[in-house]
Formats: structure tokens, C-alpha cells, sequence
């Protein structure tokens, strides 16, 4: 495994994507995208690849909103003067230029206001009130802002100020005193669409403005602005999202308005396709940088320019702004990645320095946790104030866990995955040692390795160019709705080659059943490379790579695992099988008896039957002795979420998880087992049937497979003769020694197995022939290899195995199971 990363992939019901493909006319491969997507018919599946802006919902539906809309025209028969006060991120600016503009074309005095990040902070504040109300304002509308605004709301109304609250964050059991709280997250709304960003529900009140005024304002011309919000919000792109995104990213095709086209110049994007991809990773940031830096109010002018000169000028300001923001990002990130080396026995890494931006640790702590897989705080130090930013891991809750500690800190907000707090700078040290002891617990059960979420295995399957393009069917792509991922097993690799200025990124060439495909993958590390020969794992995204006019798959690698497991697994399989061997008696056999109340099931496919169960069900167990299903199963299992794999000894049950148990001594640990029990062959032995006969099973399953695999070639493989040890014991050499990795590549293509190489190591160090310090084989003193193999416990063992093995599947194959 080169980064050490989760897979699960997803499993769909077979006729499920059959039907769906049939209906819509699809492959079958973009069918099963959608299955797991949650589409369930052809119609669904219609409105998914289509999204039309004739599907939006009526925005009366949300709470309040008609309301709102009265108070709205009210302030326009008044000729009242509005402010529309928002949020300093993308998602907040965005709200603000769309209703500003929006009430502007009503023909209503709007301005706007958006607080300071570094004096203000997040949200309405009483100042700013007292501020709005001395400009001459009636009216504040709240975008991206404002549900647990009480104090504020109440504050305004004393002074004569009227508030409309829009905004997407979660509701608090009360609302705020105003004249409309329109968010379709409240316990009593209606509206059947609830993951809306703040510029989502700020279009929304102004398509029910423009509805109610039954003149034509523009709002859709807007949709570019939307997208830019929604994505940069990082809100599913499921439901009216994926409608506002897709009708959006149309808009850029258009004719832009100037404030986009000057950001999109820029960016350097003049020209493109505009995407999702560009939006996150070009123009939301120059969008941020006004509000992580300086002041918001320069990005709101640029989204509501009519003058296209100006617009290039604040899109220059922002570019340099971002600029500016990515080399103090850099250099935060370059201290605290050293701060983190001396800290990386603690769960949760807490670094600060009075030399830090506010505006910039939150990002810096994404990269943290993202580059150290460790839940991260980075906190800036001002005044005898720390102000912190925090990102955690998936799995982790970093709001549950920061709240533990809440005693310590003057301000504290935020969500699962990202939290922001202050406190005095005295009490850093208290919270460093009492979050680390909190930490600790919490991630005991975690997994906290990076996930990759894969749509299906095709091992086998051979795309083509027409199913490739037509993954484009299901763009736009992003949260909720990610770029699908593939895994292929069993593929060699042909050759490797960095590319790139500075030879950061890896460009490959498998070998896939007699097919060449070249594959790139992005910033791998030197020592993550594989080597030529290798069979290996591979999760992807696949894409079109047009070179010379001629077009070609390319795969994007997300992550390569060696198919060949790593030595650690190799090594525990040997020692499987060593036990097995010793707990069993030599010479007994397997009586009818033991098969009692057992079903035979033969399949054709073992790994699509226990994906099947272990899909469909939790809490069972299934045990085999097969080094050959162990190495299978093991990798097609653990990408089935909820897989457990135990070694020998069920160690502890859990009915909620599946349990793979290779090379089964003991079942324990099964004592409260009620689920399904699958053994899966060529080879069962009399000592575990006897183990599982006091288990309350559900069902007792003796599993087959008659799929053609030899099981001669299968023992074969594990058993290491004297031409094997002569070749391991050769490629040691003199000196210095060869570690067990170099060992197993030199044995590639030579037709030695790397378990029988490894089996060979054990042989000739118990007979002091090797020796081996850690991970280093070194030969011993003895000269030659002479000496008596029956003497080396570790051969005997292997071959006890192999004729009990042998015996077992004899006797099963004949009775009373015929294959």
C-alpha cells in the first residue's frame, strides 16, 4: 500500500443497473454511477443528467418569504433605503451582489454592508447596526448570516431598524425577532429542498421579488455569480444545487457580466470551459482573498461593475490580493509543518504564533490535516488573545470534541469538520494537554486513514472511449456529487517516468488483459513509486487525453496498492497456516458428522457472492484456509464498509460489522454470534468444524468454487523447494544484506511466489543458514547449503499444511460435496 489509504467501494444491485441502462439508453457503467448516486428509475435518472431550470421550486414555499417580499416592496413604495448585510467568504459576497443588484433594478436605494474579518469577526453586530441606521437605512436584509443573530435582531428593532434574516446555517430551537426568517432549514418549512447555500436562498428571495414585482430584473443573468457561491460553499450538488450549478456554468458560455469576465481573465481561463474544478481552484479564492486579507467590499464591486475597465481593475486588485495570500499561506504552512515534526505523537496537532494571519491559518489547517492525517488547530496570537481555526479528519466530530473544552474559550462556533474559537493566550497550554486527552479516546475507534470512495470494481471490464465521454453526462461534479472513482485489480506496470517542471507528478503505463493504458498520477512522492512488474491495485478516475489529434483513455490515479499484499500480510499468512498445521491432528478426518446441518453452495465467482453478503447483511462471518481466497477476499472485502479482517482468532465480535477470518484457530470471540456462518474452501479441517459447532448460527454455509483455479497450483505456490531456497538463498548475497522488499522484487518473473520466498527466509534462518536483524536478511556463517530441510520446523510445518489441505479437499470434493 504506497499512501496508506481506505478503500470502499460501492457494490450495486446487478439488476438495478440493468434496467437502468436498458431505460435510459446508457452503459451500464454510468448506470451504476447513478444507482449509487440514489437514482432509482429512468426518470429520475433523466432529470439527473439534464438538469433544467423548469425544475426549480416556487420560492413562496420557503417560510416567510411572503412576508419578506411585502416588507421588501413596502421599503420600495417608501423609497426606504436597504442594506443588505452579509458574509466575507464567497458564499456571503456573492449573496450580497445578487440582492444588491437585484433591488438596485427594483429601483430601491440599496447598499450594502459586510464586516471586517480581523475587527469584527463573523456575523451581525450591534456597531454595525448603529452604523446602517445613522446611513439612513429602514430596512437590513441578512444573507449567509443571521439565524442566531437574537440579541442583535432584538437590538435592531429598538432602534428602528426592520431585519429580514436569509440565510442556509442550522436553526437553533427559537428564531430571531424579525419581520421574515427565511432559511429552508427551520423545523417548520416546507420547502422540500434543504441544502441550499446562502447564495441559494438570497436567489431564491429575489426571483419571488421579481415575481411578485412582475417585471423582469435580470436574476438569471446572475446564475453565474450562484454557481460560484454553491460551489465555493461546498454544498451538496444534489437537488436545486445541481440545477443552479449546471444553469450557472451555462452562463459562463454566454456573454459575462463584467465583474466575471474581468475574474475570469484573470484567472487565465479565457477561453475554457468553465468548471466546477475552475471555480473551487481559480476564481472562488481571488473572490476569498478580499475577505481573508483586506476588505470584502472591493469583491461585492467587482460582481456588481457595469463598467468593464473598473471590473479589470478590481479583478487585478483581488489577483494580486490572493497573491499575496498564497505566499503567507506558504510560509505559515512551511513553520507549521516543522512545528508539527515534534508534535506528531499527539492526536490532535495545536500549534500557534504571534506571527500568523487570521485570515489565512483556517486554510493552512486544511492543508495540515489533509498532509499529516491529523485533526488540526493553528491558532494566530495578538494582544494576549489566541484566535484559532481548526479542520478535522472524517470521522472525527471536531465541534463534539472542541466543546469538551469549552470552558477555556471567549468565542467558539462551527461544525463537524471545521471549528473556529478564541481564548485567552494563558490558557493555550491547558487546552493543548486537555484536548490531546480527549483526542486520545475519541480516536481509539477512528479510521483515520484518507477514504477512497470508489463507484464500482471493474476488474475486467474494458472501457471504452463512448462510456468515458459519456461520464460528462453527469457533471456538474463536486460535494455530493464527486468525480467518479474506479478501481482495477490485477494490472502490471509496464513503465514509469516522472514528468513535470520539477518532476512532481508520475506518468505510468499498465498492462490491463493484453491493453496498454497510460495513466498520470499527480504529485507522487519518489518513494511511492512502483516498480515495472509489479502487479498492482489501481483507484482512478478515467478521462479522455487528446495527443496529436488522437484520442486515448488516460487514467488519473487517486491511489495504487500492490495486488502481491505487502510483507506484513504475507508474513501473518505463513504464521495462519503455521497454526492451523499445529492445532490440527495429523492423520483425522473429516467425519459426515461435522457437515451436519450445513448447506453446500458452489459458485463461479467467490468474491461477487461475499460482496453480495457482505453488502446485504451485517454481523456475518466468513473463514477460510485458502491463501488464494485470503489474498482476494481480503482486498475486495475491505473495500465493503464495515469489514472486519481477524487473523487465526475472531479477537471480538461485533453484530454491526462483517467479520473475515483467515486462517481460523479459535472463534471465541463469537460467543454471542447469531448471523450466517460461510467457510469458504477448497479446504476445511476437522478442528475448526468441531470450534463452530456450538455457534448459533443463522445458517452454516460450506462455500465452493468451481471457477477452473487449480488447487495443486494453488499449494504449490506456497510451498517453498529446494530451487526456491537455492534462489532466495543466492539473491542475499555477500555483505551488507538485502531487505525483504528488494528480496521479493528480485524474485519477479522468476515464478516464485512471494510467499514461498518469504517461507524460504524462515526455512534457511531456522536452520541458521540466514539471519535476519528487522527488516534486513544477511547470510549467516555457514558456507553452502547444506543441511537437512526435515529439520527446519517452519518447512515441516508448511508441508503438514499442504497434505492436510490436500486431504481436506479430497475428501470434500467427493463427500458429500461434489463440485
Amino acid at each position: 500500500m504506497f499512501h496508506n489509504k481506505r478503500w470502499i467501494c460501492s457494490y450495486t444491485d446487478r439488476n438495478a443497473v440493468d434496467s437502468l441502462a436498458a431505460e435510459m439508453g446508457i452503459s451500464p457503467l454510468i448506470a451504476a454511477v447513478l444507482v449509487n448516486r440514489g437514482i432509482k428509475d429512468a426518470g429520475q435518472g433523466m432529470k439527473y443528467v439534464n438538469p433544467d431550470a423548469q425544475d426549480l421550486i416556487d420560492p413562496f414555499l420557503l417560510p416567510d418569504m411572503e412576508a419578506s417580499v411585502d416588507r421588501i416592496m413596502m421599503a420600495l413604495d417608501k423609497g426606504e433605503r436597504v442594506c443588505v448585510y452579509g458574509d466575507y467568504d464567497v458564499d456571503g459576497i456573492t449573496s450580497v451582489a445578487v440582492v444588491v443588484d437585484t433591488l438596485r433594478r427594483l429601483g430601491i436605494d440599496a447598499d450594502y454592508y459586510i464586516p471586517n474579518r480581523l475587527d469584527e469577526g463573523y456575523g451581525v453586530n450591534r456597531q454595525a447596526l448603529e452604523e446602517i441606521k445613522a446611513a439612513g437605512a429602514r430596512l437590513v436584509i441578512t444573507v449567509d448570516c443571521g439565524i442566531v443573530s437574537f440579541e442583535e435582531a432584538d437590538y435592531a428593532g429598538s432602534i428602528g431598524l426592520d431585519m429580514i434574516i436569509t440565510d442556509h446555517h442550522q436553526c437553533h430551537d427559537k428564531l430571531p425577532e424579525a419581520i421574515g426568517v427565511v432559511n429552508p432549514k427551520r423545523a417548520d418549512s416546507r420547502y422540500p429542498y434543504q441544502d441550499l447555500a446562502g447564495v441559494g436562498v438570497a436567489y431564491k428571495l429575489c426571483k419571488a421579488v421579481e415575481k411578485r414585482a412582475g417585471i423582469p430584473l435580470e436574476i438569471d443573468k446572475k446564475l453565474d455569480i450562484v454557481a460560484l457561491g454553491t460551489v465555493a460553499d461546498i454544498v451538496p450538488l444534489t437537488g436545486e444545487n445541481r440545477i443552479l450549478v449546471d444553469q450557472g456554468l451555462k452562463r459562463f458560455k454566454e456573454e459575462l457580466i463584467p465583474g466575471i469576465e474581468a475574474l475570469v481573465k484573470v484567472s487565465g481561463l479565457e477561453g475554457q470551459d468553465i468548471s466546477t474544478g475552475h471555480i473551487s481552484f481559480a476564481l472562488a479564492p481571488r473572490i476569498n482573498a478580499a475577505g481573508r486579507l483586506a476588505e470584502a467590499h472591493r469583491a461585492v464591486e467587482l460582481l456588481t461593475a457595469n463598467d468593464r475597465e473598473r471590473a479589470l481593475e478590481l479583478a487585478e486588485e483581488l489577483d494580486r490580493e490572493n497573491r499575496k495570500r498564497q505566499d503567507i499561506e506558504a510560509d505559515i504552512y512551511k513553520q507549521a509543518v516543522e512545528m508539527a515534526r515534534d508534535k506528531m505523537d499527539d492526536s490532535v496537532l495545536v500549534m500557534a504564533s504571534g506571527d500568523w494571519h487570521p485570515g489565512v491559518i483556517g486554510i493552512v489547517a486544511s492543508k495540515i490535516t489533509e498532509t499529516l492525517n491529523k485533526p488540526s488547530i493553528l491558532f494566530c496570537i495578538e494582544g494576549g488573545e489566541a484566535r484559532g481555526s481548526g479542520r478535522s479528519i472524517p470521522g472525527l466530530d471536531l465541534y463534539a470534541l472542541l466543546a469538551d473544552c469549552k470552558h477555556l474559550y471567549t468565542r467558539f462556533g462551527g461544525h463537524k469538520q471545521a471549528a473556529g474559537l478564541s481564548m485567552a493566550e494563558e490558557n493555550l497550554e491547558e487546552f493543548t494537554r486537555e484536548i490531546n486527552r480527549v483526542g486520545r479516546t475519541l480516536l481509539k475507534e477512528i479510521d483515520s486513514r484518507p477514504l477512497i470512495q470508489a463507484d464500482g470494481d471493474i476488474t475486467g471490464y474494458r472501457l471504452d472511449i463512448e462510456e468515458v465521454r459519456q461520464l460528462k453526462m453527469l457533471e456538474p461534479f463536486g460535494y455530493g456529487n464527486p468525480t467518479p472513482v474506479f478501481i482495477k485489480r490485477d494490472m502490471t506496470v509496464k513503465n514509469t517516468r516522472r514528468v513535470g517542471n520539477t518532476g512532481d507528478h508520475l506518468k505510468l503505463v499498465f498492462a490491463d488483459e493484453g491493453q496498454a493504458i497510460e495513466a498520470i498520477a499527480f504529485r507522487w512522492g519518489e518513494e511511492d513509486c512502483p516498480h515495472t512488474g509489479e502487479r498492482v491495485e489501481v483507484a482512478f478516475t478515467p478521462q479522455i487525453n487528446i495527443w496529436r489529434e488522437k484520442e486515448d483513455i488516460q487514467f488519473v490515479v487517486k491511489d495504487i496498492r500492490r495486488t502481491v499484499q505487502n510483507i506484513e500480510f504475507l508474513n501473518r499468512c505463513n504464521n495462519g497456516m503455521d497454526m492451523v498445521a499445529e492445532n490440527e491432528n495429523t492423520g483425522e478426518k473429516l467425519d459426515p458428522k461435522y457437515f451436519e446441518g450445513a448447506k453446500a453452495i458452489g459458485v463461479k465467482n467467490r468474491n461477487e457472492f461475499f460482496v453480495d453478503v457482505f453488502s446485504r447483511s451485517k454481523g456475518n462471518i466468513l473463514a477460510t484456509n485458502s491463501f488464494w481466497a485470503a489474498r482476494e477476499l481480503t482486498t475486495v472485502l475491505s473495500m465493503v464498509d464495515g469489514t472486519r479482517v481477524h487473523f487465526c482468532a475472531l479477537e471480538e465480535y461485533d453484530k454491526d460489522k462483517n467479520h473475515l477470518v483467515l486462517f481460523p484457530t479459535s472463534f471465541t470471540g463469537a460467543d454471542a454470534f447469531a448471523s450466517g456462518l460461510y467457510l469458504c474452501g477448497p479446504y476445511v479441517f476437522p478442528g475448526q468444524l468441531r470450534s463452530i459447532s456450538a455457534l448459533n448460527a443463522q445458517g452454516k454455509f460450506i462455500v465452493m468454487e468451481d471457477n477452473g483455479n487449480s488447487v495443486e497450483d494453488e499449494l504449490s505456490e506456497l510451498f517453498p523447494g529446494r530451487e526456491v531456497i537455492r534462489l532466495v538463498y543466492s539473491l542475499v548475497g555477500k555483505g551488507t544484506g538485502i531487505s525483504k522488499d528488494r528480496l521479493l522484487k528480485g524474485v519477479l518473473g522468476s515464478g516464485v511466489s512471494a510467499i514461498a520466498a518469504l517461507r524460504a527466509v524462515e526455512v534457511l534462518n531456522s536452520l541458521e543458514l540466514l539471519d535476519i536483524e528487522g527488516d534486513t536478511i544477511k547470510k549467516a556463517g555457514h558456507n553452502g547449503l547444506k543441511a537437512d530441510l526435515n529439520t527446519s520446523t517452519p518447512y515441516l510445518r508448511i508441508k503438514k499444511f499442504i497434505t492436510l489441505a490436500r486431504e481436506s479437499f479430497n475428501t470434500i470434493k467427493n463427500h458429500p460435496f461434489k463440485i
